[in-house]
């Protein structure tokens, strides 16, 4: 699956080197850390998109309500890689307003792990989860983008989404576990766009 997600990617490079109207984008939401590459042909749009997040949390729970005062601290660290394309047809409204329609497509690989260490009393244990998260994401999309100039434009875009996803999950021990999943739901962003 990497190897074909790869080989699209590449294949998309190429195509964007020929485009007539090619550019970048990001998405204003601050916790969604796109980066779009917008490339028109005509009345055609094709915008691949790359996502890569790396978040680390850190928290730490007391309790002294027991016969020894409990310390429990819980270290996340987990890293989203996301590659994704977009087809869409694209109508002029007016002079400096389109809108576009279509869907987007997106391989999603997510890498987890926590480390919980709880000390009650003099006594301390250390527990590792390991979870590898994988899937696709299918989001039909419309969306609309006024153009300041022929460099800059801002656009608007609302999605239902289907995320289907496979996990494995690594507890250290011995015991490995893995399953599926699947969520639904809309999502609105905005996304600001250079032409070159």
């Amino acid at each position: 699956m990497k190897k074909i997600v790869l080989g699209v990617a590449l294949a998309l490079v190429a195509v964007q080197a020929n485009a007539a109207d090619a550019g970048l984008g990001l998405s204003l939401r601050s916790n969604d850390a796109r980066i779009y590459v917008p490339i028109d042909f005509g009345k055609i749009r094709i915008e691949p998109s790359v996502r890569f997040l790396d978040t680390d949390s850190s928290t730490t729970t007391e309790d002294d309500a027991i016969f020894f005062p409990a310390t429990i601290v819980r270290d996340v660290d987990e890293r989203t890689y996301e590659l994704g394309v977009g087809v869409f047809g694209v109508t002029a409204l007016m002079e400096n307003v389109g809108v576009y329609y279509g869907a987007r497509v997106a391989y999603i690989d997510t890498s987890t792990t926590q480390h919980v260490r709880t000390q009650i009393g003099n006594s301390t244990s250390d527990s590792f989860i390991d979870i590898e998260t994988d899937g696709y994401r299918l989001s039909p999309t419309l969306g609309f983008e006024y153009k300041f100039n022929k460099h800059f434009s801002i656009g608007g875009e609302a999605e239902w989404f289907y995320e289907d996803v496979d996990s494995d999950l690594d507890q250290g021990n011995g015991t490995e576990n893995s399953g599926d999943g699947s969520a639904t739901g809309t999502a609105t962003r905005l996304i600001l766009r250079f032409y070159f």
